[in-house]
């Protein structure tokens, strides 16, 4: 059975538990012997419920320059994250941390870089950086792209020179 309030209680801004209905209405020992129950005002129960958590909550100890150095010693033989945190019983966020050698990546923030290629750290496949080609405009070139085109592409192409114009 699920816990219910007294309805008298709670109508005054008191919570008490209620174990006795009366018709229809649920009611705590005092409210049903004829003595209202002071009950427990609602913030006091929410403050009560707060404290107890915090109290129940530590902070993340720091880690001592000698466990850094054996989690650096064995990434340095080869094992992987997951493995070192339970050797050394810390988390893999402090493994990864210890590893990196400024101990944290940073502040955060900032743009990530715009293509795999950047974040890979290779240069990027084209001269202009947006994924094409530069050409130079050679005679030869244009005409064999002049011939290539169907009729309707030349068509549209000159109308819009003559519009431009």
């Amino acid at each position: 059975m699920a816990m219910e309030w007294c309805k008298p209680c709670r109508d005054r801004g008191r919570l008490s538990v209620a174990h006795h209905e009366v018709a229809g209405t649920m009611m705590c020992d005092e409210c049903f012997e004829g003595k209202p129950s002071n009950g427990v005002r609602p913030t006091d129960l929410v403050a009560k419920v707060l404290k107890k958590k915090a109290e129940g909550k530590t902070m993340a100890k720091r880690i001592d320059d000698a466990t850094k150095a054996a989690i650096r010693k064995d990434a340095a033989e080869g094992m992987n994250y997951n493995a070192i945190a339970k050797k050394q019983g810390v988390g893999w966020g402090t493994v990864r941390d210890a590893i990196d050698e400024n101990g944290k990546k940073g502040a955060g923030g900032g743009r990530p870089k715009s293509s795999a290629a950047a974040r890979r750290g290779r240069p990027s496949k084209s001269a202009n950086g947006n994924g094409g080609v530069t050409l130079t405009a050679t005679p030869e070139l244009c005409d064999g792209i002049w011939a290539a085109l169907p009729l309707e592409k030349k068509a549209a192409l000159l109308n819009r020179l003559h519009e431009a114009n």
